[in-house]
């Protein structure tokens, strides 16, 4: 009767470990926008889905439908994401031009991998470089990309990749 009890526990307390280590991410939309810049460009604060901030930042679509990764490599980098403990924090604002040309390569891998939604979110941060009710997350350039495991930041992009988003996401998900 002891062992069976002791057997039950064990494999209860197991079941326990395994599914407190798979956090679940789940995307927000908590933003607010601040203001308009001198464009008439709305500064958007805070945790936004992608195709929200898309409507909100009024970036040009003709360059966000022609930007373009390598396939192969996009795909590793999702398979691998998809099927471990990663988070990605993507952060970005609307006023930078520099974003508006990286952010939709990297959403273009998680198109072309089929990153699952609860696998990373994006921020958009104001002027100051705050993020509503995030800001906690530190960074100092516009775009940043975090890389979390296990909710412990193993890597992260800031500015411009040194080759490409694709190639530097997949050498950090290698070096750990």
């Amino acid at each position: 009767m002891k062992i069976k009890i002791i057997f039950i526990a064990t494999i209860i307390f197991l079941i326990g470990c395994s599914s407190a280590s798979n956090k679940t991410y789940i995307q927000q939309n908590n933003y607010q926008i601040v203001q308009m810049n001198e464009q008439s460009i709305p500064i958007i604060s805070g945790a936004i889905l992608w195709h929200d901030f898309l409507e909100k930042s009024k970036w040009s679509k003709n360059s966000i439908n022609t930007k373009t990764a390598d396939i192969l490599i996009s795909k590793s980098v999702c398979n691998i994401l998809n099927n471990g403990e990663y988070f990605l924090q993507i952060i970005t604002n609307t006023s930078s031009v520099r974003a508006e040309s990286q952010i939709p390569v990297i959403f273009k891998i998680f198109e072309i991998g089929n990153l699952q939604n609860n696998k990373y979110q994006l921020y958009s941060a104001n002027k100051e470089n705050i993020i509503y009710q995030h800001q906690e997350i530190y960074f100092k350039e516009i775009p940043t990309l975090i890389i979390l495991h296990k909710n412990k930041e193993i890597g992260r992009i800031s500015g411009l990749p040194k080759s490409s988003w694709e190639h530097d996401i997949l050498s950090i998900l290698y070096k750990n």
